[in-house]
């Protein structure tokens, strides 16, 4: 679910300023969670690289 939710949120970068503004919940996600979802999508040194086979392993 988590991993569903980081490619959807990934692909939409409207949604990752929401969920960072606290504009966004994310119903069922912990605060660790979210804090590691953020930390994920905002590194920006994952650029061109495929992100299910470094996060996902």
């Amino acid at each position: 679910m988590l991993k569903n939710m980081m490619e959807y949120v990934g692909n939409h970068p409207n949604l990752l300023e929401k969920l960072e503004n606290g504009q966004l919940s994310l119903v069922g996600v912990s605060e660790l969670e979210k804090t590691a979802l953020l930390d994920v999508l905002r590194d920006e040194d994952q650029n061109g690289l495929n992100i299910e086979m470094c996060y996902w392993k």
